[in-house]
């Protein structure tokens, strides 16, 4: 019986002193185990973060200073030929191949920064009439002589810029030809080498019209003149106004044509 009773009280003993080992082995064991095991945190792959749309900047583009010009050739058809390409005096009359034949430049600058143009012609004497300004067709005026054939109609279309009615008092007449040369600027060809030409010539049925202008042979400073104003500001990459920069072409027009009345 007392064999029993030690045989049991030493197994009692050896759990307690199990359990006393497992309760200070128990924390030492989980901090090994955390120690023994490593989480790797991989860094987070790079993302593309979108940023504001890269715009290019616009090419910049030549600024039109204010200026005019005189044509540097001018002529007058009658009954569609050409008339004496270095008469002093330009003529219409009631043929409806009549007309006048206005030669000039390209004007400086990018057509963008055009905000007007405009054509002056001066009126001598004359009946009255209503007058059309309209680009020409299929005419080089460094290639004609007198008595070449001109097209009848000798112009693009039917509608005139701002028909200019005179009661045949001299003065000058005067057409905002601004959207008939931003048409001709745009359907250039890529030498860009015709020059812009305007046909004056009469809207209607008249047997006795007659209308005498100045050209530009004509010693007198009233020929016929292109007047164009730019947009202030325009082609400059600062926004600065080159329009009264000193290029020789920016003078003002003469105090004759600057503002005409365009019912003489």
């Amino acid at each position: 019986m007392h064999s029993g009773v030690w045989a049991a009280i030493r197994w009692l003993i050896a759990v307690a002193a199990l359990g006393a080992v497992a309760l200070v082995a128990a924390p030492r064991a989980l901090e090994a185990m955390r120690n023994s095991i490593s989480f790797a945190q991989s860094d987070p792959e790079p993302t593309d973060t979108p940023g504001a749309a890269t715009t290019a900047a616009p090419e910049p583009v030549a600024p039109v200073s204010d200026g005019q010009a005189r044509p540097f050739f001018d002529f007058h058809a009658s009954g569609g030929a050409v008339a004496d390409p270095l008469a002093e005096q330009l003529v219409i009359g009631a043929d409806t191949g009549d007309a006048l034949y206005l030669a000039f430049d390209a004007i400086e600058g990018d057509v963008g920064c055009l905000q007007t143009a405009q054509l002056h012609v001066p009126l001598q004497q004359a009946t009255p009439a209503t007058l059309g300004a309209l680009p020409a067709e299929g005419v080089d005026p460094t290639q004609i002589s007198e008595g070449d054939a001109l097209p009848v109609p000798p112009t693009l279309g039917d509608t005139p810029a701002a028909p200019a009615i005179t009661d045949g008092s001299p003065g000058i007449l005067l057409w905002d030809v601004t959207p008939t040369y931003r048409a001709w600027v745009e359907g250039r060809t890529e030498d860009g080498a015709a020059p812009f030409v305007i046909v004056v010539r009469a809207t209607g049925e008249d047997p006795d019209r007659e209308l005498t202008f100045a050209s530009s042979e004509a010693e007198s400073p009233d020929g016929p003149l292109l007047s164009w104003t730019g947009v202030a500001g325009c082609g400059t990459e600062e926004g600065v106004d080159d329009s009264g920069d000193d290029d020789g072409e920016g003078d003002e027009p003469a105090d004759d044509a600057t503002e005409p009345d365009s019912e003489a």
